[in-house]
């Protein structure tokens, strides 16, 4: 039996009166296998208006409740000046998580199903969206207790290979997305000053089985904790 999640939800309803396809995620799971300890949903312009600032010309910052998180959570600050903070504040995106655990035996994952902006000009807001995407699994994580692994899974419009866009690619696998990097914001222009992106890396389910450069080949079912590393993405 394929259980279907109440909370599927959708990222751009605006699009329904506009008389427009809706975009949204939702994650299916086998409950004769599989039981939901906790869900979250996570809309990207609302988790970004949620962030805390740069600080502004008179040295006043805006304060948000960052106390006790791991770095890679709380040093993610969306600056006040340029075009960064209205893009990813304007336009789709969002994922669903869910932490199930194995009937019979047990073991937890954290599952992730996520959908990125689309707009091929703008792989900067995507690697923002990215981050904030982690953010919201460190914390889940963080509740769910050592031991529990992650998938995640979705449509990240990114790809490894350099110059196509792979910025969401390298901060997923590596942890860290420099200015450096074409597809930051500030190397986007998109603001004049920004820190790098970080998070907690993850193995690519992909590299890890050698379809890097063919992606669109995978196709996994999930019969086991074992079949995925501990912390991998699948995009």
């Amino acid at each position: 039996m394929l259980t279907v999640p109440a909370w599927l939800i959708e990222l751009a309803p605006e699009k329904i009166a506009q008389g427009r396809c809706p975009d949204g995620v939702a994650i299916f799971f086998r409950s004769a296998r599989l039981e939901l300890l906790d869900q979250k949903s996570v809309v990207y312009r609302d988790a970004a208006a949620a962030l805390p600032r740069h600080r502004d010309d008179s040295g006043d910052e805006d304060e948000r409740d960052t106390e006790g998180l791991p770095e890679q959570v709380s040093s993610l600050i969306l600056p006040q000046q340029g075009d960064l903070r209205r893009s990813v504040m304007s336009n789709e995106g969002g994922a669903l998580l869910a932490l199930l655990q194995f009937v019979g035996t047990g073991a937890q994952v954290c599952c992730v199903s996520t959908h990125l902006w689309h707009e091929p000009t703008r792989p900067d807001v995507r690697c923002v969206q990215a981050a904030l995407l982690s953010k919201e699994v460190r914390r889940m994580m963080d509740r769910a207790g050592s031991g529990t692994g992650v998938v995640m899974c979705g449509d990240f419009n990114s790809h490894p290979t350099p110059g196509a866009g792979g910025g969401v690619y390298e901060l997923l696998s590596t942890g860290r997305l420099g200015a450096e990097h074409e597809d930051h914001p500030v190397a986007k222009g998109s603001t004049d000053s920004m820190d790098d992106l970080t998070c907690t890396p993850m193995s690519s389910a992909y590299a890890q089985n050698g379809w890097v450069r063919s992606p669109r080949k995978l196709t996994i079912d999930l019969p086991s904790p074992s079949v995925c590393p501990p912390s991998s993405f699948l995009g």
